[in-house]
């Protein structure tokens, strides 16, 4: 049971900081990742972790970025569509 307290209270730890730096984006790109971010946590702290993962192995942020993206593309699209339901 505190497993999942503990796992509870991290994602909303990361939703608070990932909420912080979407302040810095255009409204209507800001809008879609909180709604992304909302309705598939999960899909966005697996991308999170893979993305620091390889910036560790020594890819820069951007590249990271564009490779974790084009893997979970599929999976982002579906979020997407189902976060504007």
């Amino acid at each position: 049971m505190l497993g999942g307290l503990g796992a509870k209270l991290k994602n909303k730890a990361v939703q608070a900081a990932l909420k912080t730096q979407l302040k810095k984006l255009p409204q209507d790109q800001r809008q879609m990742l909180e709604a992304l971010l909302e309705s598939n946590p999960e899909l966005l702290m697996k991308m999170a972790e893979e993305t620091q993962a390889l910036i560790k192995d020594g890819k820069d942020q951007m590249s990271a970025m564009m490779e974790v993206g084009k893997k979970y593309q599929k999976e982002l699209q579906e979020a997407l569509l189902n976060a504007k339901k």
